[in-house]
């Protein structure tokens, strides 16, 4: 029986069980339905890890893996097509988006922010779930002007901070935006950035996890605590060879008197 739908984790030298397949990471299509179909039917599922404890893959009975790989062939080119649809809404959709903020804005820079912001896996602001729409487009055109209209990268080239730079660049900004028929909240240039995303070149498909940052804070306190207490270590040993030194010559000095 399967342990109520809770992978089992084992080692890339774990030996595999008879009657199973390794199936490698990296096919979500071939993992989600292995993984599903196996559960289903009572079977066990085993993810590999290797010496990193990076996840590798995962093991599944063989007969569900075989059957789940000839669907996926089957079903190859409806999932690409599906796929290539799916991304030309949601650059259909990006685009009228910035057309109904920035009707003037010129081809050539709406077709640019287009395909830079909704690149598949690039994790930028035309993919990001975490925003309307209205708010990514703005976002995406901002750096791109940002980027593309000012002297921005060259001032953070001449090391510059982001803050200084943004504020430094912020009018002619904002100027060309309004040119492109963008309407500024309450008539004024505001550099507005929701904290979660301060760029458009930063991934944005997920978030800070607060457990990770105290687990990785508390991981470098163990460490320098670790590292104290060798130093500490290291001393003692040393003042302990120096007063036996010391002894040595006392009591050489006295026999020989």
């Amino acid at each position: 029986m399967a342990s109520e739908n809770k992978d089992i984790v084992v080692s890339i030298h774990t030996p595999i069980p008879t009657g199973y397949k390794f199936l490698p990471r990296g096919d979500p299509y071939m993992t989600l339905n292995c993984r599903k179909k196996a559960r289903a039917e009572g079977y066990d599922v085993y993810v590999v890890r290797n010496r990193k404890h990076q996840q590798i893959g995962i093991r599944v009975p063989a007969a569900i893996h075989d059957r789940v790989q000839e669907k996926a062939e089957q079903t190859r080119k409806s999932r690409a097509d599906a796929v290539q649809r799916k991304d030309k809404r949601v650059e259909t959709n990006f685009r009228n988006s910035i057309l109904s903020q920035y009707p003037k804005i010129p081809t050539s820079d709406l077709e640019n922010v287009v395909k830079h912001a909704t690149m598949k896996y690039s994790g930028r602001v035309g993919r990001t779930s975490k925003l309307a729409l209205n708010e990514k487009t703005q976002l995406a055109v901002r750096a791109h002007v940002r980027h593309n209209h000012t002297d921005y990268d060259a001032l953070l080239k001449n090391k510059m901070s982001k803050r200084k730079a943004r504020s430094q660049i912020l009018k002619k900004a904002c100027d060309i935006t309004k040119e492109w028929g963008e309407t500024m909240k309450k008539g004024k240039c505001v550099d507005e950035y929701p904290k979660e995303i301060p760029d458009i070149e930063k991934k944005t498909s997920r978030k800070p996890n607060s457990n990770h940052k105290l687990h990785s804070r508390s991981k470098w306190s163990f460490f320098k605590e670790k590292t104290s207490m060798k130093r500490q270590a290291s001393v003692k040993a040393a003042i302990l060879i120096l007063n036996n030194i010391l002894a040595g010559n006392t009591a050489k000095t006295s026999s020989a008197r």
